[in-house]
């Protein structure tokens, strides 16, 4: 694949990978790497609480909003469930598309990682509850 010329390297073009490539992209130079050819074709509900709207625009990725929602067992048998807050589902595909285009940094499609060495000044970054993003910050010119 040639140099890796980059502080951070994100394993993974999703949601998790994209959005965190979003946040530290001004600050460091990002390679994404996408073991699909393309983004989308993930097989998803796309249901998330509106709180993604505190993070991201979803005009345009919002198919419904649901308040409720309707549960079956293979018996036959089905229980209906309010909802507490509100929860957007989401087209997966769009969302995926969205995130990826929007990036500055070079996203690689069609990149299989397949070992992850970890050396000593390697971080683990804690992040908001539902994304937890592991990366490496390289020197420049180590790989």
């Amino acid at each position: 694949m040639g140099s890796l010329d980059a502080d951070i390297i994100v394993v993974g073009a999703g949601p998790a990978g994209s959005y965190f490539t979003s946040l530290v992209e001004g600050d460091f130079k990002v390679l994404v790497l996408e073991q699909k050819k393309q983004t989308g074709g993930k097989a998803c509900s796309g249901l998330v609480s509106q709180d993604i709207s505190k993070f991201i625009p979803v005009k345009g990725l919002v198919e419904s909003e649901l308040d409720s929602c309707i549960l079956y067992s293979s018996s036959g048998k089905r229980v209906k469930l309010g909802i507490k807050q509100s929860t957007f589902a989401l087209d997966r595909d769009k969302l995926d598309r969205f995130l990826v285009e929007r990036l500055e940094s070079n996203v690689k499609f069609g990149v299989k990682v397949e070992k992850i060495s970890m050396p000593a000044f390697s971080s683990r970054i804690p992040t908001r509850r539902w994304l937890h993003a592991f990366f490496t910050h390289f020197e420049r010119g180590l790989l």
